[in-house]
């Protein structure tokens, strides 16, 4: 197989400065589209946060002040109504990043709680190229093979939330929220409205 021709060396030719203004000016455009796309990515983050603080914070505590569930505010322009509802908010995660101490007490707490089957043993090993056969029966022949495979712990973000949602809603128990990376509270939840 030969090399392609655009990787192999060029041979020297004459500089053209019409192209080398274009090649210069098609990369000062690259910088400024680079320098335009970080600021957006830090008004995106920004925008994204101040969104979280009123939806999770301000507005459930203005909900509960006013002592309204819903709210309905009308079209305007060109923007859409929208109706907002005061919702209950659940989430836990025993977070990957968390150092190994932490996570095996969260897994533990949860078999305290009789949810330890909520906890799933993953095996993860690496096989090198052409090993596709031994990939589909390894789980049994692992030692055989002589490959060390990691084994660990892990429980879906969205399995432990759905488990601390029916423990606080059907069995009125609120477990150590700290212990499974847990938060309870209300959360205000947006539908737009579409123009009639």
């Amino acid at each position: 197989m030969s090399i392609p021709d655009f990787i192999q060396e060029a041979e020297p030719v004459a500089i053209n400065s019409e192209v080398m203004e274009r090649i210069r000016g098609g990369l000062q455009k690259v910088r400024q589209l680079e320098l335009a796309r970080e600021e957006l990515e830090e008004r995106l983050k920004a925008a994204r946060q101040a969104l979280s603080i009123l939806l999770e914070q301000k507005l459930p505590d203005d909900f509960e002040e006013a002592g309204v569930a819903a709210f309905q505010l009308a079209p305007s322009g060109n923007q859409p109504g929208l109706r907002a509802d005061l919702c209950p908010f659940y989430s836990a995660n025993i977070a990957a990043k968390w150092s190994e101490e932490r996570r095996a007490a969260a897994f533990a707490y949860l078999d305290q709680l009789g949810a330890g089957d909520l906890v799933k043993n993953e095996v993860t090993v690496k096989l090198p190229a052409g090993a596709e056969e031994e990939a589909k029966w390894l789980a049994d022949e692992l030692a055989s093979f002589g490959y060390a495979p990691e084994v660990k712990k892990n429980i879906s973000h969205m399995t432990l939330t759905a488990w601390l949602k029916e423990m606080v809603e059907k069995h009125n128990t609120m477990p150590d929220l700290e212990k499974i990376g847990g938060r309870v509270g209300k959360i205000v939840r947006i539908k737009h409205e579409s123009a009639t």
